[in-house]
């Protein structure tokens, strides 16, 4: 069971004053700007920038001057069309690109990337798969080690307008690089797969948004992975239906989740108590915006340092903006709005303290407006 209710948004008293950020642009020469990685590429102890521009066939890092200065382009790979997605670890990124939403038209090439002598010369590619609609790469601490999670974003046999078939989720061990079967009780699109420690046991679970809602897909010791639906994520007749982005986050260590649905939606979701749904409690389903068009980025993280983490969100469509949504209490319950950029149509936003100051900074990519942002955290 799930209720679910609009909320307006009014001046309430905060107890933190809203995060103040310095913007940076650090290039608006991309043609579509889909992904966004932070990884260390040159191993100086500086975050970097691995920016996914859809429409490119050239997939580029910038790097991190270290003070308020130009970020540095540096080409990674050549002849990479439709790259989609990465994850990036010492000396190694892989990524899937010859994205398409047809399965029939994807051939979904896995790349894995490693450098020379300069890692800022091109790297080495060697192919380690395909998976038609790749569409999620993400790494995972699991019980049977470190695994590379793969996850197309259709099954072979889904049509629109419902996709209505199941669609897995695939690993590979590092070194073996063969595919395996990790689950395949997922439907409809899958947009999202986060790995996170849920229940603090040491291991990863995989938190999946999709057609079908929110799931927690958990492993168990013998290296089965079952699923529990934490929330059917909007209601309506697919494909506007589930949800399409998903992050937890935590409020003086009481966990929520934010979710952008339904599926590239116009609402802003928030479930102050996602652990109902385990224990069989209605689960309350808060919209704090429902004027998006075609909802994408989403980041959560307390940028205040007063144990309240932030939302941040946005969207790619018509009137476009980057907001920041702050906490009015306790609860969960009650957020207030500030607006943070007009001049990005954000595709992803990734935190991390980009000037080793200590502070949370923002980075997003922008979609139509082709451009990548840093947002430094001047503190409030």
């Amino acid at each position: 069971m799930m209720r679910s209710c609009l909320l307006l948004l009014v001046a309430l008293p905060l107890t933190a004053q809203p995060p103040r950020f310095h913007a940076v642009t650090v290039t608006d020469q991309l043609k579509f700007g889909y992904q966004l990685t932070v990884c260390d590429v040159n191993q100086d102890e500086r975050p970097d920038l691995i920016v996914v521009d859809e429409r490119s066939t050239e997939l580029a890092w910038f790097e991190n001057p270290g003070a308020d200065a130009v970020w540095t382009r540096h080409l990674l790979a050549r002849d990479v069309p439709r790259t989609i997605n990465l994850v990036c670890s010492p000396g190694e990124i892989i990524l899937g690109h010859h994205f398409e939403s047809a399965p029939a038209r994807s051939r979904g090439t896995v790349l894995r990337l490693t450098p020379g002598d300069d890692v800022r010369q091109p790297w080495q590619a060697r192919e380690i798969d395909q998976v038609p609609t790749i569409h999620r790469l993400r790494w995972a601490n699991t019980r049977t080690g470190r695994l590379l999670l793969v996850s197309p974003m259709l099954g072979l046999e889904a049509e629109p307008p419902a996709f209505a078939s199941p669609t897995p989720v695939y690993a590979h061990r590092p070194g073996e690089w063969k595919r395996l079967p990790l689950f395949d009780g997922l439907t409809g699109i899958v947009h999202s797969v986060h790995p996170m420690d849920w229940d603090g046991d040491g291991h990863d679970e995989i938190v999946t948004s999709s057609f079908g809602g929110i799931h927690l897909l958990k492993e168990h010791p013998e290296g089965v992975w079952t699923a529990r639906r934490l929330s059917p994520g909007d209601p309506r007749e697919c494909p506007l239906c589930g949800s399409s982005e998903v992050r937890a986050g935590h409020i003086h260590g009481r966990r929520f989740l934010a979710a952008i649905e339904p599926w590239h939606g116009n609402q802003l979701v928030v479930y102050p108590d996602p652990e109902a749904a385990l224990h069989g409690r209605p689960v309350e389903r808060l919209v704090l915006d429902d004027k998006m068009l075609n909802g994408h980025a989403l980041a959560v993280g307390d940028f205040t340092g007063d144990g309240r983490d932030e939302i941040v969100v946005g969207f790619r469509g018509k009137g476009f903006h980057l907001s920041l949504y702050q906490a009015a209490d306790d609860t969960g319950r009650n957020w207030t709005r500030h607006l943070l950029d007009d001049t990005i149509a954000a595709a992803d936003c990734q935190i991390a303290d980009l000037n080793g100051d200590r502070r949370p900074d923002l980075a997003c990519s922008g979609a139509s407006t082709g451009n990548v942002r840093v947002y430094l955290n001047t503190g409030n």
